[in-house]
C-alpha cells in the first residue's frame, strides 16, 4: 500500500511538472506593455554642453499567439507607441506615434518548472506620424516602412495554467522607413537592456 501511494504521488507531480509546460496547441492572448523616460546630454567640440529634451515614451502591444510544435510558437501581433517631448525653453511639443503589425517567432528552453527562457524575432510593417507644434502651428510628417525587433534575452514564468507573465531583458531593434513626402529613407537603430523592460502579461486558454 505504501509503494502504490508513493508511485502515486510520483505520477501525480510528474503531471503537474509537465501541466504548464508549452506545447502544441497551446495558445493565448495578451499584451505586452512599457515606459520609458530619458534625458541626455552632450559636449560639442568646445567643451559647451547641451541637453536634449526629456523624453516620455509609452508603449502597448497586445496579440495572438499559438504553439505550432512543442515550445515553438508563432504569433500575430500589434504595436501602438507615443514618444512625447516638451523643449522648456521654446515650448516646442513633439510626439511621435507608431502603429506596427507583424508576426513573431519564439522557442521556449525550459530553465525549471514554469520558468523559461524565450528568444523571439519578429518581421513588422510600420507607419509613424511624427508631429512638432511651435505656438499655434502644427507640423506633421509621415513614414512607412519595415522593423525588425529582436529579443535576445526574454524570460517568462507561467505560475498557473492560464496566466503567464513575461520580460524583455535584452533586445535591439532595426526600422527602415521612408518618409511620404520624398525620396529620402532612414535606418534606425534600438538598444534596450533590463534598465527599461518591456512586461508581458497573457491568458493562456
Amino acid at each position: 500500500m505504501k509503494k502504490l501511494l508513493i508511485a502515486t504521488l510520483l505520477v501525480m507531480l510528474s503531471g503537474a511538472t509537465s501541466l504548464f509546460a508549452q506545447s502544441q496547441g497551446d495558445m493565448y492572448v495578451g499584451t505586452l506593455a512599457g515606459v520609458n523616460v530619458s534625458k541626455s546630454s552632450w559636449k560639442d567640440s568646445n567643451g559647451t554642453k547641451h541637453e536634449n529634451d526629456p523624453q516620455t515614451i509609452l508603449l502597448v502591444a497586445p496579440g495572438f499567439h499559438y504553439f505550432v510544435a512543442d515550445n515553438f510558437r508563432v504569433g500575430l501581433q500589434f504595436e501602438l507607441s507615443e514618444t512625447m517631448s516638451k523643449n522648456k525653453d521654446t515650448d516646442v511639443k513633439h510626439r511621435d506615434g507608431i502603429f506596427a503589425v507583424g508576426g513573431v517567432f519564439a522557442y521556449y528552453f525550459q530553465i525549471s518548472d514554469n520558468f523559461y527562457i524565450t528568444p523571439e524575432f519578429g518581421m513588422y510593417f510600420v507607419h509613424e506620424n511624427d508631429k512638432t507644434k511651435y505656438s499655434n502651428t502644427t507640423v506633421s510628417d509621415k513614414a512607412n516602412g519595415f522593423s525588425m525587433p529582436i529579443n535576445v534575452a526574454q524570460v517568462e514564468f507561467r505560475p498557473t495554467d492560464h496566466l503567464g507573465f513575461s520580460a524583455s531583458i535584452l533586445s535591439f531593434r532595426i526600422n527602415h522607413m521612408k518618409p511620404k513626402d520624398g525620396n529620402d529613407k532612414y535606418n534606425h537603430f534600438e538598444f534596450d537592456t533590463c534598465l527599461n523592460p518591456v512586461i508581458g502579461f497573457k491568458y493562456y486558454f
